[in-house]
């Protein structure tokens, strides 16, 4: 079943990679409204907890869990789709042995005006989550300046969280 959006078009790609359904399109399509120029980060709180059967796999404390010892989690490699072609993930993420838990808010990433989505607004991604902002990029992101303040925000996130070993795909 293909999932369209009115905001988006039809998804597909990295964009349904998180087990999205079509409840959740309109949820966030009726959130995002008139869609602004920009690039966005938005998490939009859900009607109830799982909500459509959305799932929340990250733990640690912006999740309002323990920090996530790396005792308890090994590095992978994780994959998405891209251009309908299953790739790696430029970096390791830590994973956990954790089933994931019912997610209370949507994250929504997405851009619109950009030189690559210029004339309709493009979701990145959107994936169940735990509290109403995004998790930080993962350090190996290549937006992020190897030493700068948002490389050592990523990294210290990164040392305290983890994603559930259910919830991705791995190569």
């Amino acid at each position: 079943m293909s999932l369209i959006s009115k905001t988006f078009g039809t998804l597909s790609g990295h964009a349904t990679s998180h087990r999205l359904s079509q409840e959740v399109v309109d949820l966030i399509d009726a959130n995002i409204g008139e869609p602004a120029k920009g690039f966005h980060l938005d998490c939009f709180v859900l009607p109830e907890a799982g909500f459509a059967g959305l799932e929340n796999d990250l733990f640690g404390p912006s999740q309002g869990d323990e920090i996530v010892s790396r005792d308890e989690t090994t590095m992978q490699v994780r994959r998405f789709y891209k251009d309908g072609q299953l790739v790696d993930r430029d970096g390791t993420t830590p994973i956990v042995n954790r089933e994931p838990k019912p997610a209370t808010y949507v994250a929504v990433i997405w851009a619109f005006g950009l030189p690559w989505c210029q004339e309709k607004p493009a979701l990145i991604t959107a994936y169940g989550h735990g509290s109403s902002s995004v998790a930080a990029k993962e350090p190996w992101d290549k937006t992020i300046e190897p030493g700068s303040e948002e490389h050592q925000q990523a990294l210290a996130f990164w040392n305290t969280h983890g994603i559930s070993h259910r919830s991705v795909i791995m190569s």
